[in-house]
């Protein structure tokens, strides 16, 4: 019996096509307008999203290694869950909540008694500490600041607009892990504490406190993005649906860079030096784009075809 083989046939196994219905919405595909320049987006695709509720197949199916990325998160979430009972701080996990007016549910991974008594969420997330620049972003090397990833760190503050309220237990902080796949070690993980800054009227920031390998202390807000503004990208993503299930709302993201972006961005750090020089030598033959819209995106070759038709790029 080959195994491995049967095994990936398993995980490539679909589901029946969605029908249209009424959408759920997730935490984890948060997104919005940059409050300063709303041309700019931070987190999760808006036409993904639309796809998924519109009932549209995805073109592009997870893969075996895809779903073995799943599995790596779940394995971590369980091996957490049972070093926080171990622990004695364990106070439950996969707990569900919902903000029915947005249309928005998930559940929370675990939740645990922080040092002074009160409850805090854990929100684990795992990634590639081999590529340099995930984990000089997440990590914080090369002089950078550690930073979650936005997308994430507005699930969790979504985790917070719903448990903070003394109704939904009061609880004001969310502990942002990430560890690493390949288990690199300890300089690989890093921790990041979200809580919500409401200290300018009208608006709520998402606030970072995390500490560096050098035990360097941050403590910032993350630029641009307030809880108002994502729960408008779901009310965006509602009218959206309510709109059309047959017409997509415009691409949040470019599936291949114009060569000036590209230059930008590699000038910015954003790209790293080898991936500018294969791109330089030859940009038709090594491509850049939007990392999801080139690899990650279920619905990327549907979406470039609907781009194509509408001239989009």
């Amino acid at each position: 019996m080959k195994f491995f083989k049967k095994l990936e046939d398993q995980l490539l196994t679909r589901p029946p096509v969605r029908s249209k219905r009424m959408p759920t919405f997730y935490p984890s595909a948060a997104s919005c307008r940059d409050i300063n320049d709303p041309s700019v987006i931070h987190g999760a695709c808006m036409r993904q999203q639309w796809y998924r509720c519109a009932g549209f197949s995805e073109s592009d199916p997870a893969t075996a290694y895809n779903e073995y990325i799943f599995a790596a998160g779940n394995m971590w979430e369980d091996w957490l869950t049972l070093k926080c009972k171990e622990m004695g701080i364990w106070l439950g996990n996969s707990i569900r909540w919902a903000l029915p007016e947005y249309y928005i549910s998930g559940e929370i991974d675990i939740l645990i008694r922080g040092e002074d008594g009160q409850p805090v969420i854990i929100e684990n997330k795992t990634y590639n500490a081999s590529n340099y620049q995930a984990k000089k972003g997440i990590c914080g090397l090369a002089g950078q600041r550690p930073e979650p990833k936005v997308q994430n760190a507005m699930q969790a503050a979504l985790y917070l607009e719903y448990f903070s309220k003394e109704e939904h237990g009061g609880i004001q902080r969310v502990l942002l892990t990430y560890m690493d796949r390949s288990c690199s070690g300890p300089e690989s993980q890093q921790e990041f504490w979200i809580t919500l800054d409401r200290s300018i009227k009208g608006q709520t920031f998402i606030h970072v406190d995390t500490t560096d390998a050098k035990g360097t202390a941050f403590s910032y807000n993350i630029p641009g993005v307030t809880m108002e503004a994502i729960l408008e990208r779901y009310v965006e993503l509602m009218t959206s649906l309510q709109n059309s299930t047959e017409t997509p709302p415009p691409a949040d993201f470019m599936h291949i860079y114009p060569e000036e972006v590209v230059r930008a961005k590699h000038a910015s750090g954003e790209i790293a030096k080898t991936k500018f020089e294969k791109w330089e030598s030859n940009p038709e033959k090594y491509p850049i784009g939007y990392w999801s819209c080139q690899a990650y995106c279920g619905y990327r070759s549907l979406c470039k075809k609907h781009k194509e038709l509408s001239g989009e790029q």
